[in-house]
């Protein structure tokens, strides 16, 4: 059974997936960080890096 935190966190990276802050492969590993609030700004700076970077590239 999902908790309430972890359906918000789903459609948190969801949004994010779509706006192209966090890359689609990230999702599982970001997914229960994010629902234990364990996500610092460092956590979020590096992923919206790691997606810019792949979006130059491709």
């Amino acid at each position: 059974m999902e908790t309430p935190s972890e359906r918000l966190a789903e459609l948190i990276l969801e949004r994010l997936v779509e706006q192209g802050l966090v890359l689609p492969r990230n999702t599982k590993r970001l997914l229960a960080r994010l629902a234990k609030g364990e996500m610092n700004a460092q956590d979020w700076r590096l992923e919206l890096e790691k997606a810019t970077k792949h979006e130059e590239e491709s």
